[in-house]
């Protein structure tokens, strides 16, 4: 009898970072689809800083190396030029990891796994509960935009329109890329969560698509 939903949420909040990471890419191929879902869901909830992002994902380039049985082989004796070779070749790999953490970071921006708290403006009305979502949108900016901003071209957090209410200045965290310059508004489902002395972030967006 497979676990029920509930249950394996409760399974992927007890995991680590690090272990969640890994399930999702390292051993997806030994859980089953409702399993990887909940980790998925459950990963995404958590607001990973770039240091702790970085930390995970060398972890789970070790963990490959050790899936795919490599070893290292025993250092022997080496002439002037072979350690000249070698050290182009730790060079080179060291290069090869810097990019492949690079790419997994970039992947885990583009699938929305990465958080960003950036200083937005946006639009909200009184009547906005707290827990209560709604569909909002953005226009990245232009290059008269991002110059008067000191933004990058296709910077799509400055400002989110959500309902007809007063607009609003504060910290905002998204889920989804900064830059986005291939499309010509983004869209977004924006929660307002409970301020208190622990957590001073009033409202949390996850993009949802975008228009070209």
């Amino acid at each position: 009898m497979q676990p029920s939903s509930a249950a394996l949420q409760e399974m992927m909040r007890a995991k680590t970072d690090e272990e969640l990471y890994l399930i999702l890419r390292v051993h997806s191929q030994d859980y089953a689809p409702e399993a990887l879902k909940a980790a998925g869901e459950e990963f995404g909830r958590r607001k990973l800083d770039d240091a702790t992002t970085s930390r995970i994902m060398t972890a789970a380039e070790r963990e490959l190396e050790k899936k795919a049985g490599s070893t290292r082989p025993v250092q022997k004796p080496m002439s002037d030029a072979k350690e000249t070779a070698a050290g182009w070749g730790c060079l080179i790999l060291l290069c090869f990891v810097g990019y492949a953490i690079y790419g997994g970071y970039r992947w885990l921006d583009t699938m929305g796994w990465i958080s960003h708290r950036e200083d937005t403006v946006i639009t909200a009305g009184s009547s906005w509960l707290v827990g209560e979502s709604k569909e909002c949108w953005s226009a990245p900016l232009n290059a008269e935009g991002a110059a008067q901003s000191g933004k990058p071209i296709g910077y799509t957090m400055s400002s989110v329109t959500c309902d007809d209410g007063p607009d609003h200045s504060m910290k905002v965290t998204f889920y989804g890329r900064k830059v986005q310059a291939e499309y010509k508004a983004v869209s977004w489902r924006c929660t307002r969560n409970e301020v208190s002395f622990l957590n001073d972030n009033s409202f949390t967006c996850y993009q949802t698509g975008g228009q070209r």
